[in-house]
């Protein structure tokens, strides 16, 4: 793991249910790169909205998502956001 974020997640997220109900696969994640990942939401749009996401589990306010690896901020983005229908 890295101190960065990237990579590894805690063991609770690795085979979490996104709000969407996407099952993350460890062995099937974009890296935050490829998904063009950022802190900060885009026109309005945030991770923490996405189907993808997986809530903060530990309280250490990230989150993780079922498709690109490493911790992710609620409030960051990427261009696999897709809204959740809540």
């Amino acid at each position: 793991a890295t101190s960065s974020g990237d990579g590894e997640v805690p063991a609770e997220y690795e085979t979490a249910t996104s709000l969407g109900g996407t099952e993350r696969n460890p062995d099937a994640l974009s890296s935050k790169e490829a998904v063009n990942y950022q802190t900060e939401p885009s026109d309005g749009q945030q991770c923490s909205g996405c189907a993808y996401y997986i809530t903060d589990m530990n309280d250490d306010g990230l989150g993780a998502c079922a498709i690109v690896e490493g911790m992710i901020e609620p409030a960051g983005w990427c261009v696999s956001y897709i809204e959740h229908e809540g």
